[in-house]
């Protein structure tokens, strides 16, 4: 009989053991769910919150962009016509009948007025003005002025001719970049073009 109980004792332990043993399973496994489901949870909505942020930034440098994309455009154009429509710049244009002093005179007045022109206009790396009036005067210095027949050949010349101002493509400049550009036709008091800007 002493066997027996002790047996039973035994096989009581045991048991209480592997109760003791589930009871602690089953409390770690309760806890690691809860946590799991916490930190998924969590990082749900910091992804959402995070997601949200990041596009709404995204969308503000967006529109930035744009805008500064939008307001440099309207710089260029406005320049342009401005120069387009400036009386002094046209009245110098007027070179028939004009001897040659009067005609260097005229010319170093131009450039003055797009060397002005290109320190006040920010974002403009270049102020061109191509004009046949002073095709007889010998250039002693250089300057922005050149003649009609620089850009003649160029592919956008002709699509110029047809518009009083286009965007164009440009050379590439000395670090391979291809730039664009913005002509104006520059009309005379005769309504013919004087020049192109």
């Amino acid at each position: 009989m002493g066997k027996r109980r002790l047996s039973l004792f035994i096989n009581h332990k045991l048991q209480q053991s592997k109760l003791t043993t589930l009871m602690v399973t089953c409390f770690i496994a309760f806890n690691l769910l809860l946590v799991s489901g916490i930190v998924w949870l969590a990082y749900q909505s910091f992804s959402t919150v995070t997601f949200t942020e990041i596009s709404k930034a995204r969308l503000a440098l967006l529109n930035e962009s744009t805008r500064r994309g939008f307001d440099f455009i309207t710089g260029v154009t406005g320049t342009a016509y401005s120069l387009a429509s400036n009386r002094e710049l046209s009245s110098l244009l007027e070179t028939a009948g004009t001897g040659r002093l009067t005609q260097i005179h005229q010319r170093r007045e131009l450039a003055k007025i797009l060397d002005h022109t290109l320190v006040v206009s920010e974002g403009i790396t270049s102020v061109e003005l191509y004009t046949d009036a002073f095709n007889g005067v010998t250039v002693t210095m250089a300057d922005r002025i050149f003649p009609v027949d620089t850009i003649a050949g160029d592919s956008w010349f002709t699509a110029l001719e047809h518009a009083d101002a286009a965007w164009v493509p440009l050379r590439e400049n000395e670090s391979g970049h291809s730039l664009v550009g913005y002509a104006q036709r520059i009309f005379d008091s005769r309504g013919s073009t004087a020049a192109y800007v």
